[in-house]
């Protein structure tokens, strides 16, 4: 059982329940967002995907529909363009030294690669050539798990201790 009808929207004419603290409160009475939207002064702005005019619901919308967000135009990415800064590191590194493997002496692993600071950011280490070392991802754990330690042999190159 429903409450009883006590206002009506500005926009539609639909009666609908609304708390009394509300109709003390609001100057503008909408039973919805979609009349709410409708009835602000803000004009409608164009779908980015179909270009038909919408209101937003919220400031950051940009499509009018769940269609038109899964239809969105996607960017096309340049092959060997950098896609982060962790990516961004591991490509200076493998231009500066030529390598696409693991640093650290005796391993030939170079499927993933990850860009390892000998010292690190909370001892003060910045990621510059001589602190950052391209490490698989075993050597990597083992150095954060402090199973083995590393000494720097080059800026290239590392051995465990």
């Amino acid at each position: 059982m429903g409450r009883t009808p006590n206002e009506t929207c500005e926009q539609c004419g639909k009666e609908y329940y609304r708390r009394p603290i509300q109709r003390r409160t609001l100057k503008h009475a909408y039973c919805s967002r979609e009349c709410y939207a409708k009835g602000k002064t803000n004009p409608p702005v164009p779908c980015v995907t179909c270009g038909e005019p919408f209101h937003k619901k919220r400031r950051e919308q940009k499509y009018c529909s769940p269609e038109c967000v899964a239809n969105r135009p996607r960017a096309t990415r340049v092959k060997g363009s950098v896609r982060n800064s962790a990516h961004a590191r591991r490509v200076l590194l493998e231009e500066t030294f030529g390598t696409k493997v693991c640093m650290v002496e005796g391993c030939g692993y170079g499927k993933t690669l990850d860009v390892h600071r000998l010292v690190s950011g909370m001892d003060g280490g910045k990621y510059v050539i001589g602190n950052m070392f391209l490490m698989c991802p075993n050597h990597h754990a083992e150095a954060h798990r402090g199973i083995t330690d590393f000494e720097k042999v080059s800026d290239c190159v590392l051995r465990e201790c």
